[in-house]
Order: structure tokens, then sequence, then C-alpha cells
């Protein structure tokens, strides 16, 4: 009887785990991104909805900023102070030409007049049990990284900051290159280089972000408003358009212009236009597509859509293989992932972060 040789078996597991290793590599944990900072419970893009995205968990802490008159990076959404999110309080000086600062553009207002409004008191009717934080200033892009830097010592948490730029009505907001560079400005300050994502529905910007600074990390943002023919809002110089990609569907299409500008990831909307939130129901119409995924991953990007509610797309979209998921309930999207034994961020202890909300938090 032939003598066994157990250095030929040992080789011959270590070949077949090998093997089984290279066919299935392990998936990254999926990128849980609060967005607003989880505007579904607490008023969002102020410093209360960011601690909140901590508390609860989430790898990233999704926001947006505009650019004031005199240069300032403020973390808010919208390109006008909307009467249904923030209170007139009064005045810088008297007879201030541009008082009520409500309804005016943030391009338009200066610093100190933004600080005068109070947009933590008005709670929205989509997200009907937000907390309100009556009182609560908007930050600064510097203040809100002080603020976390309070309580994140070891700088775990990532950030998806968005160059909330107005491409086809270019008035509205300052221009594609000051936004990058106040947004530089911030990032070199609080070395955060390798924690930052620059996202924008303006392309131009990303472009900019990866001539002045290749290794900073981008993500195309795009929804069915914006990947059109003649788009205004994907990028400048010789980009293809979307007419140009023979009749594949516009997520698809714009993926392609993506890597075109060499973006890290693409963030495409969860739906279209008007369509149902409910995956069941017939008026749902998905905007992202399992084909997209797929596309995106070969040409070496990132998938991480917005704004997913739903924990029935939630379960799709992980099936496709969607790499993160910005949602309005990161607590939410945080247990649905420990329910499915994933991998999920550190939660931060409330004791402290709220401490550090008390110090930092602003109230008019």
């Amino acid at each position: 009887m032939q003598q066994k040789n157990p250095l030929r078996h040992t080789l011959f597991a270590v070949s077949a785990l090998m093997v089984a290793l290279t066919a299935s590599p392990v998936r990254p944990p999926l990128d849980i991104q609060a967005h607003r900072g989880g505007r579904g419970s607490t008023v969002e893009n102020t410093l209360p909805s960011f601690a909140y995205g901590a508390i609860s968990g989430a790898n990233t802490l999704e926001l947006d900023f505009g650019v004031t008159k005199d240069g300032y990076g403020v973390v808010w959404h919208d390109e006008y102070v909307m009467p249904s999110k923030c209170l007139d309080t009064a005045p810088v000086v008297e007879e201030d030409s541009m008082w009520p600062y409500v309804g005016k553009h943030i391009a338009n207002l200066t610093l100190a007049q933004i600080k005068t409004l109070d947009c933590g008191s008005l709670r929205q009717s989509d997200f009907p049990i937000q907390e309100t934080y009556p009182g609560t200033k908007l930050s600064t892009l510097d203040e809100l990284f002080e603020f976390v830097a309070c309580f994140d010592k070891s700088g775990d948490i990532q950030f998806n900051v968005e160059t909330k730029i107005n491409a086809a009505r270019t008035n509205s907001t300052r221009d594609p290159l000051t936004f990058v560079e106040v947004l530089l400005d911030s990032i070199d300050k609080h070395h955060l280089g390798t924690r930052i994502t620059h996202q924008s529905f303006d392309w131009r910007a990303l472009q900019i972000s990866k001539h002045l600074r290749p290794h900073l990390k981008t993500s195309a943002l795009y929804d069915v408003t914006t990947a059109t023919n003649n788009s205004a809002w994907l990028g400048d110089g010789d980009i293809t358009g979307i007419e140009d990609y023979n009749g594949l569907p516009p997520a698809t299409a714009a993926a392609l212009i993506a890597r075109e500008i060499d973006s890290d990831m693409i963030s495409p909307a969860e739906i279209t236009t008007n369509s149902s939130s409910t995956l069941s129901s017939p008026e749902y119409h998905p905007f992202l597509t399992e084909e997209v995924v797929h596309v995106a991953h070969d040409l070496d990007m990132l998938v991480k859509p917005w704004t997913v509610d739903t924990l029935n797309v939630v379960d799709e979209m992980y099936g496709w293989g969607v790499d993160g998921i910005i949602t309005d309930w990161p607590h939410q999207l945080v247990r649905w992932a420990e329910l499915n034994k994933l991998n999920t961020a550190r939660k931060f202890d409330h004791h402290v972060v709220n401490q550090c909300l008390a110090e930092h938090n602003q109230l008019v």
C-alpha cells in the first residue's frame, strides 16, 4: 500500500483554498451614509443631525455646502434659504437691504447674515418624527469638521461632501472653481484628504478636483433630469453626450461618461421623477438598475445610490452588489446590516457626542 504524502495533501488544500478565495473575494463592508446627517430623525445638515448620524453607526456623513458672498463654505443643501426650513431672527445691521434673509440665495448673503438664521426649529412635513433643535445656526465646513474631531479622535468617520452648484442656472450659485477651492482649503486645514469624497451633480467641479488634487476621491451624482442629451451637468471639454451611446439607458450611458472624467464612483438616484418609493407598486420606476452596477464595476467604479429609504429596495440593491447606500434613516440601515450579519461601523458613545454637541452647536 502506497504511503500518503502529507506535504502533498497540504499543498493541495492550500491551492484549493487559494482558488476559492480568488473565485469569491471577501466583499467590503457596505458604506452606510447618513444623508444630510440623517434627516429622517433630525433637522438636516446641522450639527445635531451629524451627531445623530455618528451615534447611529453610519460609516459616512453625507452633506452639502454652498459658498457665501464672502467666500465661506456653509453646510446647507439648498441654493437659497427656504422658509420651510429656517426662520429670520434679526438683521446684522439696521436697515440691511438684504433683510429678511429667508428666501435669499446663499451666494448673495454673507456668513454674518446667515449666522442670524434659526434653522433648527422647523420640522419638515415629509419627516414627521424629525427632532428639532430650536435656535440652531448653520455651520461652516470648518465648524463641522472641528465638531466631528471633538468625538472622533481616531478619525473613523468618512465624509461625502457635495458641492451644491447649479450648472443650468449659473447665477444661482458660485462657480465650480470657487467651490472646489473652498473645499480643498478645508480639507487641507483639517488634514482630511483620505477621508473625503467630493460629490457633485455638476461634473465640471469633479473635473477641477481631479486636476487640482488627483488623489481626492470623486463621486458623480446624477438622476433622470441631469443624465440627458446636451446636458449642462455632465462636464466640460471633450465629453461624449448621452445621445452618442447607441440607445443605452441614460443611467448606463451616464456611468460611461463618469468614467471619462475619471470619477471614482457613481451616485445615481434610486428612482425616476414622480416614482413611487414602494418596490412592489406598479408606479415604482427605478433609475438605478443591476446593469448600471455591473457596468460601473467593470469600469472600476464604486456605486453608491441615493436616497434609499425602503429596506425592500436595500435588499435588492445589496443583491446587485452596490458598495454603499445613502439614506435618510441610517439607524434603520445599520440595524438591517446587523440582522444580516454584515460588518458595521463604530457607533459613537452618545454621551461623548452630545457633550461635544453642547460645546460646538451655535444658537441664535
